[in-house]
């Protein structure tokens, strides 16, 4: 004879209580995901992060413009376009661009290796050389024309974005594309990173507020910022997991519904 196995009444009712919670993800969670820095205790880090001034690269193109007091030697050492004493939009159109010779070619001073050096460096190398042709120190200026960076994946307007500066933290470009979506893994971001031909690839956890270090906090010409979907975004995607979860959800909430029910009529 087979023995009948009785279930107790209250296990039904924690069994179904637990599906349903497990069938739920939580506000609280919900929102502890969407959160920033959330290991921050709110005490000041003294720990510094320096910025490192970018490395000019191949194939960068910059605007270069040297001033005297002398109108004359101004036109010897700028392009026409570059020439004036304001920048006007078709001066920014132009630039010399670092060729594969690691140098660009400068009016009069002729080819002057560029890769490797700072905006600053740079200059100072070609106040050097201007002043053995002038009795006055002249000024020079050099700017990034091309100082861009790619943000993909998980942000309101993903693309390319321009920078006046070359001091541009994650968090700026970040914030330019729209901030991130309720679709991105905040503690999954990737930096990647190309210099001299080498790619670097970076993990950047925006939940841990010590994730930011030198090498990933401010940001290098041309680096690309790529922010992974959650598992919402695909849930949402898919419309046979949605009746799946629908109907599951539906199912608990049909049988607790009976449990209780049941329970009060034979109380």
């Amino acid at each position: 004879m087979v023995r009948s196995i009785t279930i107790p009444f209250y296990y039904l009712v924690i069994f179904c209580i637990t599906c349903i919670a497990i069938s739920c993800k939580g506000p609280k969670q919900l929102y502890q995901d969407n959160l920033l820095f959330i290991d921050s205790t709110g005490v000041v880090n003294k720990t510094s992060i320096n910025f490192e001034e970018p490395k000019i690269q191949l194939n960068d193109l910059l605007f270069i413009q040297v001033q005297t007091a002398d109108a004359r030697i101004n036109s010897l050492f700028n392009n026409t376009l570059q020439a004036t004493n304001q920048a006007s939009t078709a001066a920014l159109t132009q630039g010399y661009q670092v060729g594969i010779d690691s140098s660009i070619n400068f009016p009069v001073l002729g080819k002057i290796t560029a890769i490797g050096l700072t905006r600053n460096e740079l200059e100072n190398i070609l106040v050097e050389k201007v002043s053995a042709y002038i009795k006055e120190k002249p000024s020079v200026q050099v700017r990034y024309l091309n100082y861009k960076v790619s943000v993909l994946g998980e942000v309101t307007r993903p693309g390319n974005y321009s920078f006046q500066t070359d001091r541009v933290s994650i968090l700026d470009a970040l914030s330019t594309a729209g901030d991130l979506t309720i679709f991105a893994k905040r503690n999954k971001i990737w930096l990647i990173r190309e210099i001299n031909q080498k790619r670097s690839f970076y993990f950047i956890d925006l939940q841990k507020s010590n994730s930011l270090d030198a090498n990933t906090f401010y940001l290098k010409q041309n680096d690309v910022i790529y922010v992974e979907p959650n598992s919402k975004k695909f849930i949402l995607a898919d419309p046979t997991y949605n009746r799946t979860a629908q109907n599951i959800s539906i199912g608990l909430s049909s049988v607790g519904l009976i449990i209780a029910l049941v329970s009060l009529l034979r109380n």
